[in-house]
């Protein structure tokens, strides 16, 4: 028996939908995303006889209310697909506009590897956490072990989205997100331990510190395996033991004690030495302060004393700190710009990832900035 072609299963799920070839035309025209897809042509993908391009098969599967996956018929579905069902299946009620992000994101992720092999997948080097315990101080072991792993030594880290997204092949977002939230994270885990799936996504709103604070917290989770679908950070969440030992991973990994140490040296302890250090790891001078305490590295009078000092830093560093309140993947990024510029898939594609639904805006900027095709070129993936 043959199996059913790309256009023959479109053709099933318009007619279980109840939609003829002109009424699912005219969503097509009204949702306003794509161009091209008139009855005629409806009826020349539906027979065989013209290729549907990648931007399109996303736009007709959502219309028509059905996975990229059905369409394409794939009876594999790949894990950054398993983790775009269950991202919008338990995520909490009130998170559900960055749960679509996110769907959005590792749906496109799978479209895209259909088309452009990702290359040589993405090895993070061997991390032994069984033996540690659920603590802070587990935190900070796990901490020295990923740094270790990682070739880092005990110096500042300059872009973590950068480790996480080679080393760990999870996709790192930026998004402005509900007051308190601070991130949001999902996992499709493989037989090993470590995420065949990942999505981060970071509060846009938060300063600079607390981003990478995040990120660093969410790390820890993906390299214990901690076993949660979804994770939502937030100040209002009550901690638990897995918790606190992000928290205290998050610290140690972004400030090691000796490198801290090391930068302080015999400098004073006043608000300039708590901007230079913050500066130099990345850290909230809040955070920095706690750091310090936590090291020994300088004396305070007392906590009050601390605190005043960290409060009139942040007060003086951060006035004026620019905040990226969005960001796509980078990594995801790139390879579909690569696919884009070869004319294997259409603007449509990008605009998922990028999360701007102006295709008109984008392929004007893109043009802009160098890339597209060199000259038109007719839909160049066969789905058929």
């Amino acid at each position: 028996m043959t199996e059913e072609t790309v256009g023959e299963r479109i053709c099933a799920a318009r007619k279980a939908a109840g939609l003829s070839q002109r009424e699912l035309s005219a969503r097509v025209t009204a949702a306003d995303r794509v161009d091209g897809l008139s009855p005629s042509a409806l009826s020349r993908i539906e027979s065989g006889q013209r290729r549907v391009a990648s931007h399109e098969l996303v736009e007709l599967a959502d219309l028509l209310g059905v996975a990229v996956d059905d369409l394409l018929g794939t009876r594999k579905r790949s894990a950054a697909l398993v983790l775009a069902a269950r991202v919008t299946q338990v995520s909490p009620a009130d998170y559900r506009m960055v749960a679509e992000r996110a769907r959005q994101v590792l749906e496109a992720d799978d479209l895209l590897g259909r088309i452009v092999p990702a290359g040589a997948p993405l090895s993070m080097p061997s991390i032994p956490h069984d033996d540690v315990p659920v603590t802070k101080d587990g935190g900070r072991e796990l901490a020295k072990r990923a740094r270790k792993a990682l070739g880092l030594g005990d110096g500042p880290i300059g872009d973590l989205t950068a480790i996480i997204e080679e080393h760990i092949g999870a996709h790192v977002l930026v998004e402005p997100l509900p007051p308190g939230v601070h991130g949001f994270c999902a996992v499709c885990p493989s037989a090993d331990g470590l995420p065949a799936a990942a999505v981060i996504v970071v509060n846009g709103e938060d300063v600079t510190g607390r981003r990478r604070f995040t990120l660093a917290h969410e790390l820890c989770h993906l390299l214990a395996g901690d076993p949660v679908d979804v994770e939502v950070l937030s100040s209002q969440t009550e901690k638990s033991p897995a918790e606190h030992r992000a928290d205290a991973f998050a610290v140690a990994f972004l400030a090691p004690e000796e490198g801290v140490r090391r930068a302080v040296g015999s400098q004073p302890f006043d608000e300039a030495l708590i901007r230079r250090m913050s500066r130099l790891f990345g850290m909230s001078h809040q955070a920095m302060t706690r750091r310090l305490e936590e090291v020994e590295s300088v004396r305070f009078l007392s906590k009050d004393h601390a605190l005043d000092v960290a409060l009139r830093a942040s007060l003086l560093a951060e006035n004026g700190e620019e905040t990226v309140r969005r960001r796509a993947p980078v990594r995801l990024l790139e390879r579909a710009l690569h696919a884009y510029d070869e004319g294997r898939i259409g603007i449509g594609l990008l605009a998922d990832i990028l999360g701007d639904e102006d295709t008109v805006v984008i392929a004007e900027r893109l043009r802009a900035d160098g890339h597209g095709p060199a000259a038109p070129a007719p839909d160049a993936w066969a789905l058929a």
